[in-house]
């Protein structure tokens, strides 16, 4: 059983964890073992250089994994099994290339990358405990106290979030009542102290207002939060689009569907302007709702009477990352810094979505495709654009203005929810909190990005191969420079020895000839070069040396020069006598 302080330290680690920055494979190597091979992955988590770890995985465990993604129906290349030869170097070398693109390929989808399985592969550390069984057991504690409340049925893997857990509860009191209950603990960016959570959840649950589905019941238990609302048949706004069951698995759903149903303009237009009505609504009384998507945005009545209701709004005071919270730290959205950027952004998101009934799949929208319809073709490039992200995006006053949405008639009905402005000040807290964590990350991701330019710069071949010259270049003028720096260390060996004052011995020429051909008759074992030349016979008379021409100095060394000739030139009889005075001896 595990100790007091350990649950805690445990709870502390997952509340400020967040299990949403992007995870990337660094390198991938092998090695053989007497019985198979392993594959060894480098994860990094983030930009952060200090968070990177090495995973060691066999073939069969890729293969396991890739198994269970293939429900998506996203195309996963992965290099086929191999019955024999599966530890030649070439099989290894080839598999560990196709592994590689599997994971990059894997971590590139984030309906796949957010999933638990993929986590736990590439952490198994972090994400080592099986979240279901204790997400139960904490629901089992809270209605404990709330006997009014039943689990019927419980739903698993229907929604993106993995730490979030789904069941079908009813009431006792309203037993032909479906409800739903979703259980979550706080994200990364929680900063409301128990009692201000417990106020908010309060207020959320008093929420009336025909375009926001408010919870019907919210309990925290100083763990998590049980949230129950009321069953909606027809799903969320993402499941009408893909055309699935909302209890299905959230591959099945969102992978790559059977069929598409294609909402029209007019019915883009009427959502659009209900969920815009509904952040308003949120906006004016202190909550700045950024986790709009069309996850969270419920869809009730039938085709014709149909509303759209925004759902999930706990999620920014449990501090939960948003939806698109890995394209916040992309380089091309550098400048969406605000909770009210933030939320402009993922409507434009959102309203590509209903428009082209598939969603962006990228951070900037680089092109307008050719099928969206003109209507909307302004506003979702004023939101999206890549020029557009650079500058302050639209907010919802001014999206709601916009003569696309203007035309929609909405209904005025009773709106209630009174904030007190001691919490209204603690949400103005939270909302300053997340947003210097944004900006922290962002600048972390920016520059990250100039060092891993500047490395691909290094190593590309181009600067290699210039490199190389410049080494080149630069050795060829270290050695032109040496050879002017030093004129005077070549000496000439043709030049005369100095005239020296003691007489020349007489040699007969018969003795000089007899050494010279002994010298002759001598075998040669080595290099010419390495045996000197004999000299040559002096004259019987030494004549006068003739004057010491020497090599044309550079002006810098010409004092140098000077002396050198006249330490050649010396000669002792120039010099002049001198009588020596002795005075050493005693005096008597």
């Amino acid at each position: 059983m595990a100790s007091a302080g350990s649950v805690l330290e445990k709870k502390e680690k997952r509340q400020f964890m967040d299990d949403y920055i992007p995870l990337r494979v660094v390198a991938l190597t092998s090695r053989i073992l007497p019985s198979y091979v392993e594959y060894v992955v480098r994860v990094q988590r983030g930009p952060n250089l200090e968070e990177r770890w090495d995973v060691v995985h066999r073939y069969s465990e890729f293969s396991a994994l890739h198994e269970f993604l293939e429900t998506s129906g996203i195309t996963l290349p992965i290099p086929p099994k191999k019955m024999f030869g599966s530890k030649d170097k070439e099989v290894i070398g080839e598999r560990q290339k196709g592994l590689q693109a599997f994971l990059d390929t894997v971590l590139c989808e984030p309906l796949l990358a957010n999933t638990w399985e993929v986590k736990r592969f590439l952490d198994p550390t972090t994400y080592s405990d099986e979240p279901h069984e204790a997400a139960l057991r904490n629901v089992s504690m809270v209605f404990r106290s709330h006997p009014e409340w039943t689990v019927t049925e419980p739903v698993r893997n229907i929604g993106w979030r993995f730490r979030k857990h789904y069941y079908l509860v009813a009431n006792r009191r309203e037993e032909k009542i479906r409800y739903f209950l979703t259980w979550f603990e706080p994200g990364p960016d929680f900063a409301l102290n128990d009692k201000d959570l417990e106020t908010a959840l309060k207020l959320l649950s008093g929420i009336k207002h025909q375009f926001i589905l408010s919870p019907v019941s919210a309990i925290y238990n100083g763990v998590g939060v049980a949230v129950m609302r009321q069953f909606s048949s027809r799903g969320s706004l993402h499941d009408v689009i893909y055309n699935c069951r909302p209890q299905n698995h959230v591959l099945k759903k969102y992978g790559v569907p059977c069929k598409w149903r294609i909402l029209g303009v007019p019915d883009v237009v009427k959502y659009s302007r209900q969920i815009l009505e509904g952040l308003k609504f949120l906006l004016d009384k202190g909550f700045v709702p950024a986790q709009v998507h069309a996850g969270n945005v419920i869809i009730e009545g039938g085709p014709t009477a149909s509303i759209a209701r925004i759902s999930d709004i706990e999620n920014t005071l449990l501090g939960l990352p948003s939806y698109y919270h890995h394209y916040l730290y992309s380089y091309e959205l550098r400048k969406v810094q605000t909770m009210e950027a933030v939320l402009s952004y993922s409507f434009g998101q959102l309203l590509y979505e209903m428009a082209m009934c598939r969603p962006l799949n990228a951070s900037v929208m680089e092109n307008v495709p050719g099928d969206m319809p003109a209507v909307l073709r302004p506003t979702v490039e004023s939101l999206l654009s890549k020029d557009a992200v650079k500058k302050p995006l639209p907010t919802v006053n001014d999206l709601i203005e916009n003569e696309v949405f203007a035309t929609v008639a909405i209904d005025e009905r009773e709106k209630q929810l009174k904030v007190p402005n001691r919490f209204k000040e603690e949400l103005l807290k939270c909302k300053s909190m997340m947003e210097s964590r944004l900006q922290a990350q962002q600048k972390k991701v920016q520059q990250q990005k100039r060092l891993d330019k500047a490395k691909d710069a290094i190593l590309s071949e181009e600067e290699k191969k210039k490199r190389r010259k410049l080494q080149k270049k630069q050795m060829s003028l270290q050695t032109d420079t040496s050879y002017v720096s030093y004129p005077t260390t070549e000496i000439r060996t043709d030049r005369p020895p100095p005239k020296s004052t003691a007489p020349a011995p007489k040699r007969s020429s018969k003795s000089h000839l007899t050494k010279q051909a002994s010298a002759s008759q001598i075998p040669t074992t080595t290099s010419t070069a390495a045996v000197p030349k004999p000299p040559p016979p002096p004259a019987a008379v030494a004549p006068p040396p003739p004057p010491v021409v020497s090599a044309p100095l550079p002006k810098t060394s010409s004092e140098r020069g000077a002396l050198l000739g006249s330490i050649h030139t010396f000669s002792k009889t120039a010099l002049k006598k001198t009588v020596t005075n002795d005075r050493s001896g005693p005096k008597v």
